[in-house]
């Protein structure tokens, strides 16, 4: 460089590689500094290395300062609105060396940017494309504090261009075995959206105008590219690190751009035709969505296994699932998805079996599950809106199990229940056991929530939406455990008062478990098989003090608490707490034997529970182990211990116990109805 006054001329690709090599430094600086400190104490140096973290921190500031003038020298050279200094081709131009008339350039530089990214992604075949496209994702990475040159991009329609990267880049790289963008690609995508993800964040602080055009640039972008939108999100920041206004927009534009799709293709089995045998196929649908991505299926020239590979292709590029996993990020998106005018209807797309993919065991509804579980989970802080998510996930999780029933044989075979769909409702259930409990004997068709961030569900709605849980009869262990861990922790209590109440609505709710049983095929002895099968493990999550839901500060707050008896469990508890080592606990739930006692008089245990823990009685002598309410019966034995203990126990309470019990079949007997 020759200084020229104020003023310099450079070399942009010189500047840029000056700029690399510093931000090495201070790379190595940072990573290294530490141990070098260390080092030299040991070495009892008397050199002061005092400034090493100063110098670390100057060399980074000088870094980022000399890619901006590279990001401005390259501008203004591309622009060709530089004069020339020292060569007549132009390699040598001017820019201002003094940092302060740099940023003074920002609005400049970033509209002559905008201008060559929507040149660049017009043609993006044309020579010299993919390097303007990464030079201008670099500079919105140098500018993402630079409020002025974020506005003048922005302005300048660089958001709506932003949207058209992906498919810039899929156009430049092709597919290649499933490969719809190279890991260069995917990192300058990163680039794009980090910089979109900043302009809506100083938007939202105030620092730039709002502009509504800019979030319509990803709910409807040009020609209705939403994968190109969809990987914007895939290869940008986590969802908690997206504006939460924005992150909602395009979240629920997705999902009913997703609705207005078949998402997957179709698939046949493998059968004999006549004398001929058909080979298992995968079908896209007329227009497919992914067709434009060269992902379609070619049934002559691809065997099964790259027909499963395209497939599984297909489900990768999915971006409604990239938009899912970030709203699932940012649990004040995720309610925001879920409540409001729109958030029945985003219910209902969620609670879909078709979110997995016919033929292929992959089963992509984690993402849409971790949005229901972040909407309806914060009983604590948003307990209203955490109703209201709950509520219309319940509602559509009733008339899932509606429509189910009218599904064809076909339907049925491409999508049979999804279990993942199942474990999402049960955590809800979960979440609002002491709900559904009061709600019992209710007659209304919907759930509705109530101001004090509780909901009241009627009982035909909670019927069929158990039935759509216990579908799958794994997760209907869980659901008839969450009950129990609320008879248990509210009768360590008492089973007087308010808690007497509340213990036989549970026993009420119980009896309409039972009815949603069997109206999935579950008999009395499959139900109780699903009890059994987690019953050690719902002891341990309860005896581990996991189930207690912390106390709200607020008194509103303090009274929903009140109601929940301090015992909501939630399903998302990891299991690794268990007091069994890995593979011991389902060895010993193996040997639980088939003990014969139905489903009402199995809420005995949770309530001997909650008794013994209370110190209110104590356990039979030949179970010593029980006392600290772990009380599980294996065989035949222990439930004949369990029986006289009971009997002698009532006997000494003076019919209380006996009384109580007999309410608790009564209020079971309702449920059933």
């Amino acid at each position: 460089m020759v200084s020229m006054g104020d003023y310099v001329g450079v070399d942009p690709v010189r500047v840029r590689k000056l700029a690399d090599r510093l931000q090495d430094l201070e790379a190595a600086l940072a990573r290294h500094g530490a141990l070098i400190r260390k080092n030299f104490a040991s070495w009892q140096s008397g050199l002061d290395l005092s400034l090493l973290a100063q110098q670390t921190q100057a060399v980074g500031e000088d870094a980022r300062s000399m890619s901006k003038r590279a990001d401005l020298a390259r501008t203004l050279e591309v622009a060709g609105v530089a004069p020339s200094m020292c060569t007549t081709s132009g390699d040598i131009i001017d820019i201002p060396w003094d940092m302060a008339d740099v940023d003074k350039e920002s609005a400049r530089e970033a509209g002559l940017d905008a201008a060559a990214l929507q040149k660049a992604l017009d043609h993006p075949k044309d020579k010299g494309s993919r390097e303007d496209i990464a030079a201008i994702g670099r500079a919105l990475a140098d500018h993402q504090d630079d409020p002025t040159y974020l506005n003048a991009f922005a302005a300048a329609g660089g958001i709506v261009d932003a949207a058209r990267v992906s498919r810039a880049l899929h156009t430049q790289d092709g597919t290649h075995g499933g490969e719809t963008l190279s890991k260069d690609s995917q990192n300058l995508i990163g680039q794009y959206a980090t910089g979109v993800n900043r302009v809506f964040a100083l938007q939202s602080a105030g620092r730039i105008p709002p502009n509504p055009d800019y979030a319509k640039a990803l709910t409807n972008p040009p020609d209705d590219d939403m994968w190109s939108v969809g990987m914007l999100f895939k290869y940008g920041p986590k969802g908690n690190e997206w504006d939460t206004a924005v992150l909602t927009k395009v979240g629920a534009a997705m999902l009913d751009w997703r609705t207005a799709h078949q998402m997957r293709p179709a698939h046949t089995k493998g059968q004999v035709a006549g004398m001929v045998y058909v080979a298992p196929a995968f079908v896209d649908p007329d227009h497919a969505w992914y067709g434009s991505l060269g992902l379609t299926h070619d049934y002559n020239r691809e065997g099964m296994d790259d027909a499963a590979k395209r497939a599984l292709a297909i489900d990768a590029n999915d971006p409604s699932l990239a938009l899912m996993q970030r709203v699932g990020e940012n649990p004040d998106a995720s309610r925001n998805l879920l409540t409001g005018t729109d958030g029945a209807r985003h219910a209902q797309e969620l609670v879909s079996d078709h979110w997995a993919t016919p033929g292929l065991q992959t089963n992509d509804y984690v993402w849409p599950s971790t949005v229901i579980r972040a909407a309806t989970g914060d009983r604590q802080d948003h307990f209203k809106a955490s109703a209201e998510a709950a509520a219309n996930i319940i509602n559509a999780g009733a008339a899932k199990f509606a429509s189910d029933g009218k599904k064809s044989g076909a339907e049925k075979d491409q999508y049979p229940v999804n279990p993942e769909v199942s474990k999402a409702l049960s955590y809800v259930f979960q979440s609002y056991v002491p709900d559904f409990a009061a709600s019992t004997g209710v007659s209304q068709n919907d759930a509705t929530v109530n101001d004090d961030g509780t909901i009241t569900v009627g009982r035909a709605p909670a019927k069929a939406f158990l039935s759509e849980i216990m579908k799958n009869r794994d997760e209907a262990g869980y659901v008839i455990q969450a009950i129990n861990a609320q008879i248990s922790r509210t009768s360590q209590h008492g089973i007087v008062g308010d808690d007497s109440t509340y213990l036989k609505n549970l026993a009420e709710l119980r009896g309409e478990v039972s009815v949603a049983g069997h109206d999935v095929d579950m008999n009395e002895a499959a139900l109780r098989d699903a009890e059994h099968a987690k019953q050690l493990m719902w002891f341990n999550i309860i005896s581990s003090g996991a189930a207690a839901v912390p106390l709200p500060s607020n008194p509103v707050k303090l009274a929903l608490a009140s109601k929940w008896v301090q015992a909501a469990i939630w399903a998302g508890i990891p299991y690794g707490g268990s007091t069994f080592p890995s593979g011991e606990a389902n060895q010993v739930e193996s040997a639980y034997k088939d003990i014969k006692f139905g489903d009402s008089t199995s809420m005995q245990i949770p309530l001997m529970q909650g008794l013994v823990r209370a110190g209110d009685i104590k356990p039979p002598e030949a179970h010593p182990e029980w006392a600290n309410g772990n009380i599980v019966i294996r065989n035949d034995a222990d439930r004949a211990a369990f029986n006289q203990w009971w009997v002698r126990t009532k006997s000494e309470n003076h019919g209380r116990l006996d009384n109580f019990d007999d309410d608790m079949r009564d209020s079971f007997s309702r449920g059933v109805g």
